[in-house]
């Protein structure tokens, strides 16, 4: 029988880190100007805005001697006046000043704030936390809907009783309320006895500013729990319940539920192209549903051993490597590619949702890959009509890139959140670059491998 391994590993811990990196490009709009005697003004050509002045001269003298500074006229004629100005000493573009929205949840300042502020996600909550119009589904060990830092963020099937044994929004499936077990065949999906799953989803989605727990790279957010392993830790998981998985998500959408993306931190080496697999992540394509997937923690060149689904060439998939927070280094763990990873997120050290209303820090590529799901979700609730192809291009070009990952994946980065927020929103601007720091050397103390289950991942053409 085909076994099925996930790309996680829990641990108890705290940990977690990265350096802050901006960029804002600064309208041409205004200038600060310092002079010569230390006085400070506004070129401007906004009627709303004095140019304020600071000692030693009063703004009303200072427009006397620099008439340019009166927003009246040809803005560019009074600019080269300044510019031509012997009393200048500095002119710099002005630039706005922006509040980074970060959440009260109490592990956030301790425990996350170093990774998120990393990826630079407050960047990106300036604009947006989250949209409980975005569905996504996740394809794991389930998800304990109970957490109250998930239970909000759970999709609730709006056609469907609870436990009435009937299949009310005729989509195939009898009481898919928060979504489907394929593993027992019934609607028993947010229960998680192995945790990996609620792991998962804390990352993508954990409730932002509840002033608990932690928070996700969503703060609102749908997600759909996809079950493919049982109730018996014993008994491993398999292909057929994968592929069961693929079908429920494709019922799902093709019935009207707005799936953007689906969550795979798990993996196979026994699929191949063109088998029943891919056919399955090509009709997700064909829906524009982007499928975001662990590359695996075998730490291994998958342009050579390609792992499934990450290694699939449809231009829906987005194949994920880990990179250690404290280094910006590869994990020694994780899988990598030229063609077959595109970018790397943190996977080691992530404080997540765990089992029995716990946390937990999370380790492996089964970490990183949500972190990438959690910032497409996060790019439709802030442009809810881009297409998948300019989510799935927004998260590559906005990378932060890194000489540590050059001819290790396609991007040649790790995830930037803000990045790629300004990928989506606004014009092409230039590339942030970073020389890397990182894993090389951590070594994985294991892996979570529930039962005999062997799932990993795959990459670009």
């Amino acid at each position: 029988m085909r076994t099925l391994k996930v790309f996680g590993i829990l641990l108890w811990a705290t940990a977690l880190l990265l350096p802050l990196q901006g960029n804002a490009a600064p309208p041409p709009t205004e200038y600060i100007i310092l002079y010569r005697d230390g006085t400070l003004a506004l070129l401007t050509d906004r009627l709303d805005r004095t140019p304020h002045a600071v000692s030693p001269h009063s703004a009303q003298v200072l427009l006397k001697a620099k008439s340019y500074l009166v927003p009246q006229g040809d803005f560019a004629s009074r600019l080269e006046a300044a510019r031509a100005d012997p009393d200048v000493r500095y002119m710099e573009p002005n630039s706005p000043v922006e509040l980074l929205e970060v959440p009260n949840d109490e592990y956030y300042p301790m425990f996350q704030s170093k990774i998120m502020e990393s990826l630079d996600l407050p960047g990106a909550w300036h604009h947006t936390t989250g949209n409980a119009d975005v569905i996504v589904a996740v394809m794991d060990t389930g998800m304990q809907g109970s957490h109250p830092d998930l239970g909000p963020n759970l999709w609730v099937n709006p056609g469907e009783i609870p436990a009435n044994g009937v299949d009310d929004d005729r989509n195939g499936y009898v009481d898919d309320v928060n979504g489907y077990n394929t593993f027992d065949d019934n609607g028993n999906a947010s229960d998680d006895l192995f945790g990996h799953g609620t792991s998962v989803a804390g990352i993508i989605g954990a409730v932002g500013n509840n002033g608990f727990g932690v928070a996700g790279v969503n703060w609102t957010v749908r997600m759909i729990s996809v079950r493919m392993w049982g109730s018996d830790p014993r008994t491993p998981s398999d292909l057929y319940n994968i592929m069961k998985a693929y079908q429920y998500v494709l019922a799902l959408k093709r019935h009207g539920v707005k799936i953007r993306v689906v969550n795979a931190s798990f993996g196979t080496s026994e699929s191949s192209p063109g088998g029943i697999e891919e056919y399955f992540v090509r009709e997700l394509e064909a829906e524009k549903v982007l499928l975001v997937a662990a590359s695996g923690n075998d730490g291994r060149d998958t342009d050579a051993t390609p792992v499934y689904p990450a290694c699939f060439s449809a231009d829906n998939v987005v194949s994920v490597g880990g990179v250690d927070p404290q280094t910006w280094t590869r994990c020694s763990f994780s899988n990598y590619g030229s063609r077959t990873v595109d970018l790397f997120a943190p996977g080691n050290g992530v404080l997540t949702t765990g089992r029995e209303f716990n946390f937990r820090v999370f380790l492996g590529t089964s970490s990183a890959a949500p972190f990438v799901t959690g910032l497409g979700a996060l790019l439709w609730a802030a442009s809810p009509d881009a297409s998948m192809a300019q989510v799935r291009d927004a998260l590559l070009e906005g990378v932060t890139l890194s000489d540590a990952f050059a001819g290790k994946c396609v991007s040649g980065g790790i995830l930037n959140a803000r990045g790629s927020m300004e990928q989506l929103l606004s014009p092409p601007a230039p590339q942030r670059s970073s020389s890397g720091g990182g894993c090389q050397g951590f070594e994985a103390s294991g892996a979570l491998l529930l039962g005999a289950l062997p799932l990993l991942w795959r990459r670009k053409r």
